[in-house]
């Protein structure tokens, strides 16, 4: 059984793997309808297979939408004020603009 405090945290992160997963699928799903039938990328030759892109591509997208939320709790979650310190504040804008 998953105490309160976990329920709300997972309730908390959810949406933003949510949106990254649902974006990156249309993503996939436009990328096969302007690639058409084509086998490869026109301009480089990459060869490309919608049938692994459909998989890899939204989980990754998940996982990075994921990835941002648990680092928005543990910054959130390590200090007893509301306001995060601005070295707090610094590491986490560096953080999500990396990604």
């Amino acid at each position: 059984m998953l105490s309160p405090k976990t329920k709300r945290n997972i309730g908390r992160v959810i949406p933003f793997g949510v949106l990254w997963f649902i974006f990156s699928l249309v993503y996939c799903i436009l990328e096969k309808g302007i690639l058409g039938h084509l086998d490869s990328y026109p301009a480089t030759g990459v060869p490309y297979n919608f049938e692994r892109s459909i998989i890899a591509i939204p989980a990754a997208g998940m996982f990075m939408g994921i990835l941002p939320g648990f680092w928005r709790l543990a910054i959130s979650a390590g200090g007893s004020s509301k306001r995060a310190s601005p070295e707090k504040s610094c590491l986490n804008h560096l953080f999500i603009w990396s990604l």
